[in-house]
């Protein structure tokens, strides 16, 4: 079959697109385009006043699973992890890697009961995931029922999607460090704009 020169540039160029939105290992979009796609988002429901949630999921003691079992089976972890996470999240739900073992979730028209529902099933389908169970190399100090691991959660609900994307994810960030020292495997979703009253919730 013949192509065409400028349809290989086209399909190059749109390989080349790809690879520049997505993280490499995790098949999620990058902090870069996720940064776009979000004020996007944001600038539309501000303007209809749907509510927009945001989260900041981080893995717990990811540092103990490289230093213990070695960086290839880090990166099954998150491999493996992400795919659960992506299992049950909506296809308009948009994640992203932002850092080594952090990632953030836009969901769009979800206010804040949605958003703790989806936290909760999030830390549940994580802490229920065994990685490698099947694959257990011999020399592996691997667990025999496969390595087991959990995330913790911050999040923001703007109900009209009025806050920043700058603001929610320093709102998220911050209760991700809360939901940390309480314990980890938790989460905190916090409801904004704040007034008289702060709205948090946790589960452990």
């Amino acid at each position: 079959i013949y192509i065409s020169m400028s349809h290989r540039l086209k399909l190059a160029n749109d390989k080349l697109r790809v690879l520049s939105e997505i993280d490499s290992l995790t098949s999620t979009l990058n902090r870069r385009t996720f940064m776009e796609v979000a004020d996007k988002h944001l600038s539309l429901a501000a303007r209809h006043g749907f509510p927009t949630s945001l989260m900041v999921l981080d893995f717990d003691r990811f540092k103990q699973v490289n230093d213990r079992y070695g960086h290839a089976m880090g990166d099954k972890v998150l491999i493996q992890t992400i795919d659960v996470i992506q299992a049950v999240i909506r296809d308009t739900d948009v994640l992203a890697r932002i850092g080594g073992e952090e990632f953030i979730l836009l969901l769009p028209h979800t206010a804040r009961e949605g958003a703790l529902m989806l936290a909760q099933r999030i830390l549940d389908v994580v802490r229920n995931n065994q990685i490698d169970a099947e694959e257990r190399s011999h020399d592996s100090n691997l667990p025999e029922n496969g390595l087991s691991v959990t995330i913790s959660i911050g999040g923001t609900t703007c109900a009209t999607s009025s806050t920043n994307l700058d603001e929610m994810m320093s709102r998220a960030d911050k209760l991700l460090y809360a939901a940390k020292q309480a314990g980890r495997d938790r989460y905190l979703i916090e409801a904004v704009p704040m007034r008289d009253t702060a709205h948090l919730s946790q589960a452990s």
